[in-house]
């Protein structure tokens, strides 16, 4: 799934911030939920029911005031008590947040495992902000009887390039691609207490097909990468 852009006049000059980043991310996973996984979000559901649809996050841990959007394909249905949502395509499109830029800029000076863990704690910090916005949408009282799932299959170990862009707002686009086998599902239940008003989050990971990472040299194409991240485990 997968990160991140940012105005930048190049990777060891101070961050010149903009207040709102244009972004472009690609991971590869196309309909395909994790290639490791030998899971299709066209087979999840149905009939299969599938969209594409732009999201808003401004409730991403360590950000306040900050605003990320991302574009979801996601395909949902119901199931007795049970309404599923299975999470494809995971693309964040722009952000308004300097103080990202900084940390992320940050992240890349040092590299290494900063770098890594930086990109793999803030893709978590995403994903969680993501099931926390769409369940507000159309939110279940706990006790209830009926329960919302969020279900991700991923790619067990990722391997992240980064490449400034010479383009009007000299971006850094982050590219993830698998470095190994393996499948990774990560599964969220949510409900509203109805006393409190609070949400509750209960998230489980599970490797499905054993992780063995650095075995797959990630394929960047042409791409020339000015920063890689380290080949990790990232069931998240």
């Amino acid at each position: 799934m997968m990160l991140f852009s940012f105005f930048i006049s190049s990777c060891s000059q101070p961050v010149e911030l903009s207040e709102k980043i244009e972004i472009e991310k690609t991971e590869l996973r196309n309909i395909v939920l994790g290639p490791g996984c030998g899971a299709n979000i066209l087979d999840q559901c149905v009939p299969p029911n599938v969209t594409t649809l732009p999201f808003t996050l401004n409730n991403v841990d360590g950000y306040p005031g900050c605003s990320f959007e991302v574009s979801v394909t996601l395909s949902e249905c119901s199931s007795g008590s049970f309404i599923m949502t299975y999470v494809g395509d995971f693309f964040l499109t722009t952000y308004n947040c300097p103080q990202y830029t900084i940390d992320l800029q940050n992240a890349i000076n040092a590299g290494g495992t900063v770098l890594t863990d930086f990109i793999l704690n803030f893709e978590k910090k995403l994903y969680n902000a993501f099931e926390i916005h769409y369940f507000n949408l159309n939110p279940l009282n706990c006790g209830s009887g009926q329960n919302r799932f969020f279900n991700w299959y991923l790619d067990a170990c990722k391997q992240y390039c980064l490449r400034y862009i010479q383009s009007e707002n000299q971006l850094i686009q982050t590219r993830g691609l698998s470095c190994g086998t393996g499948c990774c599902l990560r599964q969220s239940n949510l409900c509203k207490d109805p006393i409190t008003g609070q949400i509750r989050q209960t998230t489980f990971y599970n490797l499905i097909n054993q992780a063995n990472c650095g075995t797959i040299y990630p394929d960047f194409g042409l791409i020339k990468c000015d920063a890689i991240s380290l080949c990790a485990l990232t069931c998240q």
